[in-house]
């Protein structure tokens, strides 16, 4: 949700400089595609980053203690 619109807002910074299409409507469209795939894709994979950082950190603090 706020991450996609972030990534959305991102995506139309770059096409509005690059000027990546000239029809509005198509950069648009594209545009929510391109935000709707890499929120997925962030949503998808970076929890399992977060779990295996957790893991390594409660193994780090076993053998210390």
């Amino acid at each position: 949700s706020l991450d996609i619109l972030i990534f959305h807002m991102i995506f139309l910074k770059i096409s509005s400089y690059y000027s990546i299409t000239e029809n509005s409507f198509y950069n648009m469209s594209a545009s929510i595609i391109f935000s709707l795939l890499i929120g997925y894709t962030i949503k998808k994979y970076i929890p399992q980053l977060y779990g295996k950082f957790n893991t390594k950190n409660t193994d780090i603090t076993k053998k210390i203690a």
